[in-house]
């Protein structure tokens, strides 16, 4: 503001010196960037603004992986999503306080695949509707690209007709859940036009499938599905053409969700992945 008063005291000696301007000869009107441009020493001058440096990019690890401890290996649960400070690139839980005793989110050991994550529904079950009532979920530290990822996951039934839900949320400017989630590409359907459930994939969908089968107690199942991270739309039922274009705060901060959603069931999750798409 110095620079700028200065520059404004010179401009009225200048004036004195030379004349009054006319109605023929207006003064500019300042910039609205005139201090930057001051503080810059840059002339006001035609060129556009050049826009603002994009965030830090988020980092896969070699094998192009956005998840860090994809295996549950060194999860420990320790922190909440709604933790003071913000917690980056780890296993994190969250249970809405309307629902606390109803759902149940640990560490276990599988015979199988070791440590792996393990959420316990008692009589509640997660609707499509109201997904944030509880789930395991990671916030990828940085900003992803916009595109197309592929999300995997291999899951099985600890107990019950367990099902799996995986959605991927925004997040607002100070990094806290947002409403808004990034559209799933597999199972869009054929007009971009017809309405399906966008946000969020089912293991199994409300129908079973030989493509998306119940969760088997005997074995683990591998599900995978393409995601548009250049997308963002509310829960619900919506058209593909409605999807609004996704920002980089959208983009950075994002929050990977699974959760059982069925009554009286316990579920296993391992190996959640999520990587840049490419054509096969």
């Amino acid at each position: 503001m110095k620079k700028y008063y200065t520059l404004i005291a010179a401009a009225a000696a200048m004036a004195l010196a030379f004349g009054s301007c006319t109605e023929e000869d207006p003064v500019p009107p300042l910039p609205t960037d005139f201090e930057e441009d001051v503080i810059a020493g840059e002339d006001d001058t035609d060129e556009p603004d050049e826009e603002e440096p994009g965030g830090t990019p988020a980092a896969p690890d070699e094998e192009g992986n956005f998840i860090h401890d994809s295996g549950f290996g060194e999860a420990t649960l320790a922190n909440a999503l709604y933790s003071e400070t913000l917690v980056y690139n780890e296993w994190l839980y969250y249970v809405a306080g309307t629902h606390t005793g109803k759902f149940t989110l640990e560490i276990t050991d599988d015979a199988e695949r070791g440590r792996v994550g393990k959420m316990t529904n008692a009589g509640t079950a997660i609707p499509n509707s109201d997904p944030g009532r509880s789930f395991f979920c990671q916030m990828i530290e940085g900003t992803m690209d916009p595109g197309l990822y592929t999300i995997s996951f291999k899951a099985k039934a600890a107990s019950g007709p367990a099902k799996t839900r995986i959605f991927i949320r925004t997040t607002d400017a100070d990094g806290k859940p947002a409403a808004t989630y990034f559209p799933f590409y597999s199972g869009k359907p054929a007009s971009d036009d017809s309405k399906y459930t966008a946000y969020c994939k089912n293991c199994p969908e409300a129908t079973p499938t030989e493509a998306n089968p119940p969760l088997s107690t005997e074995e683990w199942m591998e599900f995978e599905f393409i995601i548009d991270l250049s997308k963002v739309v509310p829960t619900g039922s919506v058209a593909y053409s409605s999807a609004a274009a996704s920002n980089e705060t959208d983009r950075t901060g994002i929050l990977v969700c699974l959760q059982n959603n069925a009554a009286d069931s316990a579920m296993l999750i391992d190996d959640v992945i999520l990587a840049k798409y490419t054509e096969e």
